[in-house]
């Protein structure tokens, strides 16, 4: 398995990979996608899960696992990137690791989350109750629910796969591999690819958004809606040496293994699947949307550095992680590009305007300057220029 590092160590957030819990909604059936033993068994790259409890008492109804909790009951009632988890496959088998602070399921107990070179490899059954089609015998009792619902595979067992621990699983009632029966150790799995959690924008490197937008990057294997409310844009092609990108708007499905740009209001937003074939436009915009991504030298990743929400040169070597996207030049740009939503931006020899040369100049914060820098970007007379 290739080690996994961090995307730029100094950057102090990405989009979409905050380091502090961020709620987010909790996937439904209907609004989401649940996802069989087969289809996981299957499943080739990185997938984006969350395990929720089929569990009905009134203690645990509707619960999902969180093995980061330090009790006996590691699940907790509230949806959040704290019970997002990354399904991988590799060349060594199947990997559980929690999305958020790329920890892994350990071979000693699964409530230890640590380095990926002492993962536990897991499989993933659907367990066998009263003569359905499975693997495991397992009990069956009445706050379970309807039957036919494990006949459509739609409850699984996580079990280790190798080592001391081989056939024994994943129990949210016990720290430790365990071999006992029950609905602690059955789960319903949700999709979460169409699930996105959006950012604030910090500091004027972005225009042409109303005010209150929030932003990340997408992109899944499979074509996507757009919901009432979000926006996606893909990247205009640029030309050498350019300091800023523009935005190109993307109307109504995200194509499969399209990167795209998202815009919303809200926290957050789901992306149902949409069957029908859509070509990916031609953008210099790429996606993560199966595996997760090495960058290279002309790659550029939208990120928070000092204050600033723009695309960065991102440190060759480092890994992008699975449904995002990242922007790839044939050469190597400046180290930092601004996001243009709308709106011409003209480039002139320092700062001039037809309608009054002598008109206050502002900064996109709407701040009065009296000097301007090269390269930055101001308004006069209501225009947008760039001081070359």
């Amino acid at each position: 398995m290739k080690k996994i590092t961090s995307l730029i160590a100094s950057f102090l957030l990405m989009i979409g990979m905050s380091a502090n819990a961020q709620s987010i909604s909790a996937p439904a059936l209907g609004s989401g996608k649940l996802m069989t033993a087969e289809e996981l068994s299957k499943t080739t790259g990185t997938k984006r899960i969350a395990l929720q409890l089929i569990h009905q008492n009134s203690g645990a109804k509707g619960f999902w696992l969180d093995l980061s909790k330090g009790s006996n009951a590691y699940s907790q009632a509230d949806f959040s990137e704290n019970v997002v988890y990354e399904w991988i496959k590799t060349e060594g088998g199947h990997f559980l690791r929690k999305a958020q602070g790329s920890t892994y399921v350990q071979n000693d107990r699964p409530t230890h989350l640590g380095a990926e070179a002492t993962a536990q490899k897991i499989r993933v059954v659907q367990p066998l109750v009263e003569g359905g089609q499975g693997e495991l015998a397992t009990n069956w009792d009445a706050s379970c629910p309807a039957k036919t619902d494990v006949y459509n595979g739609y409850v699984c067992r996580f079990i280790a796969a190798d080592g001391n621990n081989q056939g024994k699983w994943i129990n949210a009632n016990n720290k430790d591999w365990n071999q006992g029966t029950g609905v602690w150790t059955m789960f319903y799995v949700y999709d979460l690819t169409g699930h996105v959690a959006f950012n604030e924008i910090q500091g004027t490197a972005i225009s042409g958004l109303a005010e209150g937008s929030k932003i990340t990057t997408f992109s899944a294997p499979f074509a996507t809606t757009l919901p009432t409310g979000v926006k996606a844009y893909t990247v205009e092609t640029a030309t050498a040496n350019t300091t800023s990108v523009k935005m190109v708007p993307v109307e109504g499905t995200v194509a499969a293994n399209q990167g795209v740009i998202l815009v919303s209001t809200e926290n957050n937003a789901v992306l149902k699947e949409n069957k029908e074939a859509t070509t990916a436009t031609t953008s210099v915009l790429k996606a993560s949307s199966l595996n997760e991504m090495v960058m290279g030298a002309n790659n550029y990743v939208l990120a928070v550095n000092g204050g600033t929400t723009q695309f960065y040169k991102a440190k060759e070597g480092t890994t992008l992680r699975v449904n995002k996207a990242y922007l790839e030049f044939p050469a190597a740009q400046a180290a930092a590009l601004k996001l243009n939503f709308g709106g011409d931006v003209t480039a002139i020899e320092g700062v001039e305007a037809e309608e009054n040369a002598n008109a206050p100049i502002f900064d996109l914060s709407g701040r009065r300057v009296n000097n301007t820098v090269k390269g930055g970007i101001y308004i006069q007379n209501g225009k947008k220029f760039i001081v070359k």
